[in-house]
């Protein structure tokens, strides 16, 4: 219902309920984790930034340090440090969130391309140009194959790969592919039968 205020009122009071109970770091890192997310959202980034690192040490010191919500923290992490100007912090847990939800999720899904799209973001503000066009190249080739290329989930992706290859003065080669191996996979040929009719 858009009241972020409310709720991360609302989620620090669960904080205060798990936190007298023994045995609840996973689930208080997740409301921290929460509570990171929601200060992003109201563009509180040092408190973000906190939030989400004090739920990232919960989750290492709880043994989830190979959960997909660990990895997802992580990358929300990174966000925020780039927010704040951290980009070699941001560029480490980019890179752990993605080992850790290429692991989890595997390198088509949706959350682990949001993070290659990230690291690749930061490493072109860290002019590791080369690294960011063959992570880009990788995302858009992906979601073309997922989403077909006229899905319009990859034109942030196409548009910045696009202005970095330009910047480098080279062009995006994609693979050819027949039209008929885009339609069949299998081409059977189909052999006319006679219909008697009465």
């Amino acid at each position: 219902m858009n009241e972020h205020d409310r709720a991360i009122q609302l989620l620090q009071k669960a904080i205060k309920v798990y936190g007298s109970m023994p045995g609840h770091q996973s689930i208080i890192a997740g409301i921290e984790a929460q509570m990171g997310v929601l200060y992003y959202m109201l563009g509180s980034y040092s408190e973000s930034y906190n939030s989400l690192k004090n739920a990232t040490q919960k989750f290492r010191a709880a043994g989830e340090k190979k959960s997909a919500l660990f990895g997802i923290a992580l990358n929300q992490m990174g966000l925020a440090c780039v927010q704040l100007l951290l980009i070699n912090e941001a560029a480490d847990l980019f890179e752990e969130a993605r080992t850790i939800l290429e692991a989890q999720c595997g390198p088509y899904h949706a959350d682990t391309l949001g993070v290659y799209s990230n690291l690749a973001g930061t490493y072109d503000a860290m002019g590791r140009t080369a690294d960011a066009i063959e992570i880009l190249d990788y995302v858009v080739e992906m979601r073309e194959e997922r989403l077909g290329t006229a899905n319009p989930d990859g034109e942030d992706e196409k548009r910045r790969l696009a202005e970095l290859l330009k910047e480098a003065g080279m062009v995006r080669t994609r693979k050819s592919r027949s039209l008929e191996t885009l339609l069949v996979k299998n081409s059977h040929t189909i052999t006319p039968y006679d219909v008697e009719v009465s």
